[in-house]
């Protein structure tokens, strides 16, 4: 019993050892705040028709299905991840990249999923970024003050979190970890 009590008590060590290793080392990374727009506002002004580098990118996990997000930056910013695979689509409109989020979702026959919800990130008094995606994904970008420095452009962390649940979503009946 001793030995057991003191495995855990090293184990819970290491673990906050790690989580402050961690922090410390996102330390740099800036959240960048967004907000949801109204799409047919935003559809219906010059930021709709506005080319914008455009990168997709898909939830993974036990679903039967996944979800696609998108984000639109433009040509001084660059977007990375560290978690997902970021497919590269090129220079696309707003509605060009509302388009492909439909052919992509009926293509992989995910006919439940919702209208893009799109959310505007500003830096410095102007639009950054945008992002689309399905209201199942919580879409955050970061900004890497490093890096950004390094690489004389702006570098945005793209993160998600995926808000189905196993047990009402698709899943096989059992409850998700803690968030």
């Amino acid at each position: 019993m001793i030995f057991l009590k003191n495995a855990i008590q090293k184990g819970m060590m290491a673990v906050l050892a790690l989580g402050l290793l961690g922090l410390s080392g996102c330390a740099s990374y800036v959240h960048m705040q967004s907000n949801v727009t109204d799409p047919a506002i935003i559809l219906s002004s010059s930021i709709a028709d506005k080319k914008w580098n455009v990168v997709r990118f898909e939830s993974f996990g036990p679903y039967m299905y996944q979800v696609y997000g998108y984000v639109l930056y433009d040509d001084d910013v660059d977007v990375r991840t560290q978690s997902v695979p970021l497919i590269k689509l090129g220079k696309m409109t707003l509605k060009e990249t509302l388009q492909d989020y439909d052919k992509t979702r009926l293509a992989n026959n995910w006919y439940w999923a919702s209208s893009p919800v799109i959310r505007e990130v500003p830096r410095s008094g102007k639009l950054a970024a945008l992002t689309a995606s399905d209201n199942m994904l919580e879409v955050n970008l970061w900004e890497d003050a490093a890096a950004s420095e390094k690489a004389t452009k702006t570098v945005l962390i793209l993160t998600y979190r995926d808000l189905r649940r196993l047990d009402r979503d698709g899943g096989g009946g059992m409850q998700e970890s803690i968030r």
